[in-house]
């Protein structure tokens, strides 16, 4: 929680010093009262975003006014992708899959999802093994 805390404080500081004027606009759009200087304008921020029922529609206009915007949206690889719902992700792998396609598919094309907890029983029965195996083999070999 402190991580956070120190965090969205960096965030307030870079918008108070890096854009002021767009900053203290904010402050006004949401008919908070002007700062006295750039340290009260990063508890002004701060107060709004603690104060702003809608966060999500307040960090939007945040990330709008934010100085390195253009910097991090440039060399940021992958802003193109958009999130999407398992049963695009599903259809997306049945389309793509022909031929000699490398993931595994049942017959009527949907992917074969294998079992997590199967392959962690696997692994645990093994160690479980090669322990009692070591074990036994000690326990002869001192008589």
């Amino acid at each position: 929680m402190a991580e956070t805390k120190k965090d969205s404080g960096m965030l307030m500081k870079t918008l108070a010093y890096g854009a002021t004027d767009e900053s203290r606009a904010l402050l006004k759009k949401y008919n908070k009262p002007d700062a006295r200087d750039h340290q009260d304008l990063v508890i002004c921020l701060a107060n709004l975003y603690t104060s702003v029922p809608d966060k999500r529609e307040l960090e939007k206009e945040l990330a709008d006014i934010h100085p390195h915007k253009d910097f991090i949206l440039k060399y940021n690889k992958d802003n193109s992708i958009e999130p999407m719902s398992l049963d695009q992700a599903n259809e997306e792998l049945k389309s793509n899959c022909s031929g000699g396609c490398p993931a595994k598919s049942n017959a009527d094309g949907s992917p074969a999802i294998k079992n997590i907890f199967q392959d962690k029983t696997v692994v645990i029965v093994s160690m479980v093994s090669v322990v009692a195996i070591i074990g036994l083999y000690l326990h002869y070999k001192k008589k």
